[in-house]
């Protein structure tokens, strides 16, 4: 389904568009029209065929990351019905629907690899516009760094390195030229558009995602570590070079040194744990991160186990940070803070207890090492990763729901392809390991261990 591919791709890809239309109370996004379109497609396609069935309940329920996702959403739902009112209880229950949806897709395109490859194109090329675009509008309008005053398409650049960096480490030989290029050159706009969560979850993900594409078959077995080839010496030592003049070069523009300087200040100032300091920061943004922090800390005490009700936390710090200059009550700036104060430990227990399954399943995918080099592998492993960092900076947003549902998805998928059923065969058949290993106890009650 080479369309449906595609559709799916620019529907995700539109979450990064800084469009929306009012409906009266609601507010429609040129994802809403695409999820319909590719919605009715899958329907239209497969009913021609006597099958509507995205994945049997057997499949999606025996990965426990749907399961988790369902139970999530459904007590979201729940906590707004009962604590903040119908007509919110209404909109956020239509958006966790279109999110499931979302989710079905992304388990069925990511079931086959033609189609999981064409997906991860048509949305790579898609952020390529968008990055332009936002460049294009930010240097006609005077700005040549720091493009963040688009909203969404700020967070593209970000995703977009990350995706050009998937591409560059699923080379499975030879380094292509042109990959290292567009690389090299959209880690460079990343980090002049000065998007501080962008360059964290960038960094930290990219990290894990080279240690499991490189080391983790050595640290499987220590004694069997051969000594690195001069050309992968030499390769590592550029990357480390460019890397640290990027730095250095960044360092020179004022805009951008502001940033980095304001995340050694965030630090300095969590770990003095005073209120007054955070009023110090001259960085508007991490002023009112640090700000909101205390505010949520405070608010969460009212109910710590089931929490204030779905959506309430925009309300209340923009209640407290009245006539407080400096500082804007705009909602929670972490989708871990805003869930811990609107649904409670019970709420954040439930997302953490999704991540870390989905970060499991992510790490089990990886252990075929020529599986987890091809490029839709990659990019849902590192997605996962780059998801749960960037969430910790991104809250109360439609863009939150894309880093874990389409990461979600795609794992799923690849769970349930034939080429990953087939690579489990051939890897367990060249480790010589069982299919399910037996768990420590049961090895110390083997009689001799």
């Amino acid at each position: 389904m080479k369309k449906l591919s595609i559709l799916t791709a620019l529907c995700v890809a539109s979450l990064f568009l800084p469009l929306e239309i009012s409906i009266g109370p609601a507010v429609a996004r040129p994802f809403d029209f695409l999820l319909i379109l590719s919605l009715s497609m899958y329907i239209f396609s497969f009913s021609k065929k006597g099958q509507l069935v995205i994945g049997t309940k057997k499949e999606l329920l025996k990965e426990p990351i749907f399961p988790l996702l369902c139970l999530y959403f459904f007590y979201l739902s729940l906590s707004a019905f009962l604590f903040t009112g119908v007509s919110v209880w209404v909109k956020e229950s239509i958006q966790y629907s279109e999110m499931i949806v979302l989710f079905l897709l992304c388990v069925h395109v990511f079931k086959s690899k033609q189609d999981s490859e064409v997906f991860v194109k048509v949305f790579t090329f898609s952020l390529f516009l968008i990055t332009f675009y936002a460049v294009t509008w930010h240097i006609m309008h005077g700005h040549l760094v720091y493009y963040k005053n688009l909203n969404e398409p700020k967070l593209a650049f970000g995703v977009l390195s990350f995706v050009a960096v998937c591409y560059f480490l699923s080379q499975k030989k030879k380094k292509s030229f042109i990959y290292s290029v567009l690389m090299f050159g959209s880690v460079v706009l990343m980090l002049m558009s000065g998007e501080k969560k962008g360059w964290v979850a960038f960094f930290l993900s990219i990290s894990i995602i080279y240690i499991l594409n490189t080391y983790r078959p050595q640290i499987r077995n220590l004694a069997k570590i051969k000594k690195p080839k001069p050309k992968n010496v030499i390769f590592h030592g550029v990357a480390g070079v460019a890397v640290f003049l990027l730095l250095f070069i960044g360092w020179q523009v004022p805009k951008l040194q502001k940033q980095f300087n304001s995340l050694t200040t965030a630090f300095s100032a969590v770990l003095s744990q005073n209120v007054d300091n955070y009023m110090k920061i001259e960085d508007a943004s991490t002023r009112n991160r640090l700000y909101l922090l205390s505010i949520s800390l405070q608010s969460f005490k009212e109910n710590p186990f089931l929490g204030l009700g779905t959506e309430q936390f925009k309300g209340i710090s923009e209640k407290m940070a009245e006539g407080k200059s400096g500082i804007a009550g705009n909602g929670a700036h972490s989708i871990y803070q805003q869930v811990l104060v609107d649904n409670g430990l019970l709420g954040l227990g439930l997302l953490l207890a999704l991540f870390i399954t989905m970060a499991r399943r992510a790490i089990w995918l990886s252990r075929n090492v020529e599986f987890a080099r091809s490029v839709p592998v990659t990019f849902a492993i590192g997605m996962v990763f780059y998801g749960i960092f960037v969430n910790a900076f991104l809250g109360g947003g439609v863009l939150n729901f894309f880093f874990y549902i389409v990461p979600a998805g795609a794992i799923v998928g690849l769970l349930q392809s034939e080429s990953y059923a087939k690579s489990k065969k051939q890897y367990f058949k060249q480790h010589r390991y069982p299919v399910k290993a037996p768990t420590l106890r049961a090895i110390q009650m083997t009689p001799g261990c």
